[in-house]
């Protein structure tokens, strides 16, 4: 038998997870608003605008685990007529890896995973982000073999 107090405690456990997920929500928001941002992390990383965008969604969660559904709302939430399959989100992963680790040097490891959950950014990783953010925005402007901008340390 369901009494109030149980239907008073699920409702309260209920209403707590809503605001968690909107506090959350909020923050992936300004993640994907934020252009600079995003530019700063595609001319360092030499990654297009959804790769910089699912990296400041990992930066964002500081050694937390971003969920796959997680990413597939950061990418895509302002497209839902081109939400594609979830498996993409292995693959910017698989991306966001190798140009991490080719602009980090050290061949470690930046990205973590949590198996059949999602990814999340190694203490490495994190730094390699704060490093990119931390960069003269300012400076002169170059542009890539692949005729994306750089940025000058």
């Amino acid at each position: 038998m369901i009494t109030d107090d149980m239907r008073d405690r699920a409702l309260r456990e209920r209403v707590e997870a809503l605001t968690e997920e909107n506090a959350w929500l909020k923050r992936e928001l300004s993640i994907i608003q934020d252009g600079a941002k995003i530019e700063r992390i595609q001319a360092v990383f030499d990654m297009t605008s959804l790769e910089a965008k699912m990296t400041l969604a990992l930066h964002a969660r500081r050694g937390q685990t971003l969920t796959k559904d997680g990413a597939m709302n950061t990418l895509y939430s302002a497209r839902p007529d081109a939400e594609p399959e979830r498996k993409i989100i292995d693959v910017y992963a698989c991306k966001i890896r190798k140009k991490l680790r080719e602009v980090d040097g050290t061949g470690g490891n930046l990205i973590g995973t949590t198996w059949g959950v999602g990814y999340f950014l190694t203490a490495e990783g994190i730094k390699a982000v704060d490093d990119a953010l931390a960069l003269d925005y300012a400076a002169p402007r170059q542009t890539n073999r692949h005729g994306r901008r750089e940025i000058a340390a």
